[in-house]
């Protein structure tokens, strides 16, 4: 059974992990991508929980942590203070959406970001628009 540490310091291991491929995707710096991995496997294998070691020293103690310099040590302070990574959001092509239902329960709706690359003025993606609902019609 995992632990509440093992399963937080997983969570951000693994986002580490999805930057450093992001970027090797993106073809980034080498050097770049192999300090996320390098970051990730240190989280993924350190005995104590880094929220831990952030409540008692801050950003100073995770950097004290082998292969975590002052960025990545940002990183994992903001995911530990907000669940959040918002570099590495901005990196996926899929949008997450949290909100609360009628219900009163939160829920994440994934949207992915269907738009071409490149420039595109605000009245083409409206034709677009017009033109998908038109061929799609009621149904």
């Amino acid at each position: 059974m995992t632990s509440a540490r093992e399963s937080e310091n997983l969570r951000i291991a693994a986002r580490l992990r999805e930057a450093g491929e992001r970027l090797e995707q993106q073809g980034a710096n080498a050097f770049a991508t192999a300090a996320f991995h390098r970051a990730a496997d240190t989280v993924q294998l350190w005995p104590r929980a880094l929220r831990e070691i952030y409540d008692q020293r801050g950003e100073a103690g995770l950097q004290q942590l082998p292969g975590i310099g002052r960025g990545i040590a940002r990183a994992i302070a903001e995911m530990l203070l907000t669940g959040r990574w918002l570099r590495l959001e901005r990196m996926r092509p899929e949008r997450s959406i949290l909100y609360t239902g009628d219900d009163g329960l939160e829920h994440e709706c994934v949207v992915v970001d269907a738009r071409p690359s490149g420039p595109r003025s605000g009245r083409d993606a409206i034709a677009e628009l017009l033109r998908r609902d038109r061929h799609n019609g009621p149904g």
